[in-house]
């Protein structure tokens, strides 16, 4: 049952979250919500309203089992300035009979709202008003923890899956704004930090390759794109994005910078003191792209600060790296600060890593039921992931490295691409660009050619090295194909020809 409870939680759809917000906002007046505080709720009349997204607005948050944590971030517009307004938290509650629990929300650490959890499958809209200190900063972190137990839970093939609770995709910052918020960097805040690309069917070929350049630029600072159908007013044009581009390219420059060392506990999710029963883990999900380098993280500095149990037992800490252990230790007793030095072996890790740090209790149950004392544990902020001098070797590594050293880069398309098409070429063509490299479209030669199953390309004569880089859709890892000279292309649904030498596209056949 709990596992079925977890799997409905996925099902959930997290698709068309701008339509199902205006959807949810417009209800506001209608349905009985939860209202947090004693501050009056956001008066609409006459104002400018902004509505504003979680980063990722697409990723399912969803808290399994009792205790849960999840966190996310909503980005402030900062050319429009927030006056007042609210969070809004849509979510979905799965929770089986006997549970008693909370789904508590937190903003910046602070305790800010608590919803109880009842039996059944329930949906429920929460607000709480937000004050000016939350304006402060540019960013709101958000955590959302289940807390709680089920009696008898610990007897049955459902422990720890007593509740299942969805944060869904329609929950947003609802914020009065001092001005219309209309500048391109604030609409890609408002969309959760992604870009959204307008994709009509009449726009030229050449128009087309920008935009799919420019998202590709937005996609190596972090910013997703969406490829959107049509003409709209709620997506951006070739010079809006170009104009937006510095701002981000700034920004995550600063972030890389400032990242390494890596922390791990400062906010969010994994950032203070921890209540349970028999263990916690905390996770924290990190990519080597993160450094600008791109060096591989070597050592993990763990700090925690551990509670005293029952009858002077110990703990078990474990590390995990991708599903494989790194180090576990038994700690005294009387040892209520651990710290160790893990190392990170270099063969285990790949371009978006999880770490994983479990403390358990080694506490002997007297009963069945028995699941032990409440226990409290702490992962330190000065906890912190440390780079060597290793670099990171991808599998187009190589194929970038030829590509840094053209100085320019000239892309072409031999045929037209779907919203979604154009969407995944984007996030290809951003994986393979290098940096401080020129690049434009040309629409009579290229070294960098977008292809689709549409376009069969037999082979390319007298033309030097040639590589198809593609994305497995199994595991949805780039891979890059050299290509012998005269040779067929393999069968491919979207890939990116590299010729550094260059190709007349009216040569290809397609």
């Amino acid at each position: 049952m709990g596992f079925l409870l977890a799997g409905v939680a996925l099902l959930l759809s997290t698709t068309g979250f701008l339509d199902r917000g205006q959807h949810y906002f417009g209800a506001l007046t209608q349905d009985q919500n939860l209202v947090f505080e004693d501050r009056r709720a956001v008066e609409t009349s006459g104002e400018d309203i902004g509505l504003v997204y979680r980063s990722n607005p697409d990723h399912p948050v969803i808290l399994s089992g009792l205790p849960a944590y999840q966190s996310v971030q909503f980005n402030l517009p900062l050319d429009a300035r927030p006056t007042s307004g609210h969070l809004q938290v849509d979510a979905t509650l799965q929770v089986l009979d006997g549970v008693e629990g909370v789904l508590r929300i937190s903003i910046d650490g602070a305790k800010r709202g608590e919803l109880l959890l009842r039996p059944g499958v329930v949906e429920r809209t929460l607000q709480i008003p937000l004050s000016p200190t939350d304006f402060v900063r540019d960013q709101l972190v958000v955590s959302f923890s289940l807390q709680g137990e089920g009696p008898g839970s610990s007897c049955s093939r459902n422990e720890g899956l007593e509740a299942v609770v969805e944060i869904e995709t329609t929950s947003l910052l609802v914020l009065t704004l001092d001005r219309t918020l209309e500048t391109p960097r604030d609409r890609v805040h408002a969309w959760g930090n992604l870009t959204r690309v307008a994709w009509p069917d009449w726009l030229q070929r050449e128009e087309r390759i920008r935009r799919l350049i420019l998202a590709a630029q937005f996609e190596r600072y972090g910013i997703q794109s969406v490829m959107v159908d049509g003409h709209s007013n709620d997506a951006l044009t070739t010079d809006e994005m170009r104009n937006a581009l510095p701002f981000f390219a700034a920004l995550g420059s600063d972030l890389g910078e400032a990242e390494w060392p890596k922390a791990l506990a400062q906010s969010g999710t994994n950032a203070g003191i921890r209540h349970f029963y028999r263990r916690t883990t905390w996770r924290e999900r990190y990519d080597v792209r993160d450094d600008p380098a791109m060096k591989i993280p070597e050592t993990f500095d763990l700090h925690l600060a551990l509670g005293r149990q029952m009858n002077a037992q110990g703990w078990t800490v474990t590390v995990v790296l991708n599903n494989r252990l790194v180090h576990q230790e038994i700690v005294a007793p009387d040892h209520l600060q651990f710290e160790a030095s893990v190392s990170l072996p270099e063969e285990m890790q790949t371009t978006v890593n999880v770490l994983e740090v479990s403390v358990a209790s080694p506490h002997l149950s007297t009963g069945e039921c028995d699941i032990g004392p409440e226990l409290f544990a702490e992962l330190l902020p000065t906890s912190r992931l440390h780079h060597g001098d290793t670099t990171f070797i991808d599998p187009i590594g190589d194929v970038r490295a030829t590509l840094a050293d053209l100085g320019r880069l000239k892309v072409g398309m031999v045929t037209d691409f779907s919203a979604s098409d154009a969407q995944a070429m984007s996030e290809m063509l951003g994986a393979l660009l290098p940096d401080a490299v020129a690049v434009g479209p040309n629409s009579e030669s290229a070294n960098i050619i977008l292809t689709s199953s549409e376009n069969v390309i037999s082979s390319l004569q007298n033309v030097g090295p040639v590589w198809l880089v593609t994305r497995d859709p199994a595991t949805l890892k780039l891979g890059a194909e050299f290509i012998q000279e005269g040779s067929e292309l393999p069968r491919h649904s979207l890939g990116v020809l590299v010729v550094p030498n260059g190709v007349n596209l009216m040569d290809l056949a397609g």
